[in-house]
């Protein structure tokens, strides 16, 4: 993927890539301000109290744990219909509640989840709820868990049938995705934001630093997720 004037050339696969923030691409965030800007689809999100830090892969951004997220909106690029893979480099610290939101499209209000990533302990796995019930792939956070102060890449990846779970390009688990209609979860939270670093009533707060996040509307092979780590390891390893 080539990046606009300024910014920093990933290399990653741009084949159904629909969501791409890097605070290390000054197309995506001049350094400076309270928007960061998705470069795919220019979704523009609103920092609440996240700040950057310039030190580690060019530009990341913090987040305290307490009330810091941002607000990316609710265009209709960011709702999914079917199968989907959501990435990011993340650097855990010490986190305060048993539950942490590192993405997610929901209406916790009504009980629903279009799609989403997030943390029991220090374990990740996808969250999705369409029908009332919260569901975790891989079940009960059966991750491995990641460890705190060190940069991890990770990949969840819907297919329709299971969630796969990356962790710096190697498969971690694989879990059945039955229960879980995308469609009839993307119509429940149509109108509903996305948000980075917390649910959307502010709750579950991430707490640790936060790289590029992807999000694309198809299923990554195997060799894609691999493709993807590697164009980026040597920014945080």
């Amino acid at each position: 993927m080539s990046g606009k004037v300024g910014s920093i050339t990933t290399g990653i696969i741009a084949d159904g890539l629909v969501f791409n923030m890097d605070a290390a691409n000054r197309a995506s965030y001049p350094k400076t301000g309270t928007t960061a800007t998705d470069t795919v689809n220019n979704n523009v999100g609103t920092l609440n109290g996240t700040t950057f830090i310039s030190t580690t892969g060019s530009g990341i951004f913090d987040f305290d744990g307490a009330d810091d997220y941002i607000n990316c909106g609710n265009d209709s690029s960011l709702e999914i219909t079917g199968n989907f893979t959501i990435s990011a480099w993340v650097n855990l610290r010490n986190f305060t509640n048993s539950y942490n939101r590192l993405i997610g499209k929901a209406n916790t209000a009504n009980n629903r989840c279009n799609y989403g990533i997030g943390f029991y302990g220090y374990k990740p796995g996808i969250i999705a709820n369409e029908s009332g019930t919260w569901l975790v792939f891989p079940s009960g956070y059966n991750s491995t868990a990641l460890s705190i102060g060190v940069w991890s890449h990770i990949i969840g990846v819907y297919d329709g049938t299971n969630v796969l779970f990356y962790i710096n390009g190697s498969l971690d688990t694989t879990s059945s995705a039955s229960g879980f209609n995308i469609a009839t979860a993307a119509s429940a939270t149509s109108g509903q934001n996305l948000y980075i670093g917390a649910t959307t009533a502010g709750a579950e707060n991430f707490h640790g630093d936060i790289g590029p996040i992807h999000i694309y509307n198809h299923a990554l092979s195997a060799n894609e997720v691999l493709h993807n780590y590697n164009a980026l390891k040597d920014r945080f390893n």
